[in-house]
């Protein structure tokens, strides 16, 4: 937030466990976006007492691929990588695109066996530091 302004907070609705993403369950973040104005963080939770990776795809709002990264979740843990877009393992797209895409979605699976996690999004402002929440679904 701006230096002596109002706080703000972003809400997370809770959800019961029987609402995770499964092993096999391919999940989607909408609306999301990189560039000059806003940028976009992505957070996953294990909710199983096991290991569990889970690949992250990033596609334009035509499908376009843009890139992906992998992530490893220790037990119960939460990981959120903070302006996803500039920490790619790989690239569909030039650098310099990266910096204007402004409808963008994930596609987020685990092929682990029993994996159950959640995941979402998260939209920030760069001026206010306001932050919209977005579920995957």
């Amino acid at each position: 937030n701006q230096k002596g302004s109002r706080s703000m907070a972003e809400f997370v609705e809770g959800l019961a466990s029987g609402e995770a993403i499964a092993a096999g369950q391919e999940a989607r973040i909408v609306h999301l976006t990189n560039s000059g104005v806003r940028r976009t963080n992505i957070g996953l939770v294990n909710a199983s007492g096991a290991e569990v990776e889970v690949a992250l795809n990033l596609f334009k709002g035509d499908a376009t691929p843009i890139g992906t990264s992998t992530f490893t979740l220790a037990p119960y843990a939460h990981v959120q990588q903070n302006d996803v877009f500039k920490h790619l393992t790989t690239l569909s797209v030039s650098a310099a695109a990266l910096d204007a895409i402004d409808d963008a979605y994930a596609v987020i699976v685990s092929t682990t066996a029993g994996a159950r996690y959640f995941a979402y999004g998260s939209v920030v402002d760069n001026t206010s530091g306001s932050p919209m929440h977005i579920p995957a679904r």
